[in-house]
């Protein structure tokens, strides 16, 4: 039979008893450790140990004025908090800090400039969010074979751990996650299903997985909008602004594989119009999205109480009736 793999334990401790002070996470059976911190609570998080260590930090905070959301600041050091007290007086962008040691065996240099060039390369690559390094330091020649294991596994860890702490900038590609060829045809290889949308002149791909709804590269509809909800709107006129949406002729057409919050803002955004995601996204057996999602949620589950019948619940237990005469 099969071994099935097995799950994980993550630990969260707060420090302050809120979920946005002072918080050290770590993984079960990971010698690596995280301690990260709002950049109000500096003046408390310098005194932990923690930054005492050498280890690998990211700085995150919101992206003012630019086409991403987040922009972060990636760095290494011998002792952390010489460089994150130089960042809270030079920089200004970041909210909150992540940093990352060892609980056991210490980093070394060598180690955290690996780790620092991979959280690069990764970050860069993903294209969430914009990055605030100017240089591009290479992670290969730095580690000897196994000790690049050693670090790769580390890494493997924080990449586990960082998005269930709100961090989600080194995710691979949305055409990634979701198992979705570059050409936009097709070729799902995870559970994400097709959709197709159709309405008027837009015309769209899109996959309904576990981070949101993927519209793919090359969607297209009219760039005069109608009625849309203002926050549709807004997201619209964003996109437009930042070129994801560019105009050819009298449609937008979506420059990039682009991971909506959801059907509906995927739906209305591409067609210029508010829309249901549930009608109006359809299989290629021509099933809406909302059909599909009623049909999970109703689908029997084998054993459960709510498919069983009177007999199997109570077997050849006989049921009478109890005359009123009967009770005393």
């Amino acid at each position: 039979m099969p071994s099935r793999e097995p799950g994980r334990s993550i630990r969260i401790f707060l420090i302050d008893r809120t979920p946005t002070g002072r918080r050290l996470s770590g993984l079960s059976q990971w010698t690596g450790g995280s301690f990260d911190f709002a950049r109000s609570d500096y003046d408390k998080a310098r005194t932990r140990p923690e930054l005492k260590r050498t280890g690998v930090y990211i700085l995150v905070g919101p992206n003012e004025g630019g086409g991403k959301e987040t922009r972060i600041y990636i760095g290494e050091s011998n002792v952390i908090r010489v460089r994150i007290d130089k960042h809270h007086i030079e920089k200004d962008f970041w909210s909150r800090a992540f940093v990352f040691t060892s609980n056991a065996e210490p980093l070394n240099k060598a180690h955290v400039l690996y780790l620092e060039a991979r959280l690069l390369d990764l970050a860069r690559t993903a294209g969430v969010a914009a990055i605030d390094n100017d240089t591009e330091p290479e992670a290969e020649g730095r580690l000897s074979e196994p000790e690049q294991a050693d670090m790769d596994a580390y890494l493997n860890e924080m990449l586990v751990l960082l998005p269930v702490l709100g961090l989600s900038v080194f995710e691979a590609p949305a055409t990634q996650t979701f198992g979705v060829d570059q050409t936009g045809t097709g070729g799902s290889t995870t559970s994400a299903r097709r959709y197709e949308l159709q309405t008027g002149t837009a015309q769209a791909v899109g996959y309904d997985g576990p981070s949101g709804f993927l519209v793919t590269k090359g969607a297209s509809g009219p760039i005069v909008a109608k009625v849309m909800s203002p926050s549709y709107s807004t997201l619209r006129t964003r996109l437009a602004e930042t070129s994801v949406l560019q105009p050819q002729g009298e449609n937008y057409v979506l420059s990039e594989d682009y991971l909506f919050g959801s059907p509906s803002a995927a739906a209305s955004v591409i067609a210029g119009r508010s829309l249901s995601g549930n009608v109006s996204w359809k299989d290629e057996q021509g099933l809406t999205l909302g059909q599909n999602r009623s049909a999970t949620a109703t689908k029997p589950i084998a054993g459960s109480v709510e498919e069983m019948d009177e007999d199997a619940l109570f077997g050849d237990i006989e049921l009478k009736p109890v005359s009123s005469g009967s009770i005393p």
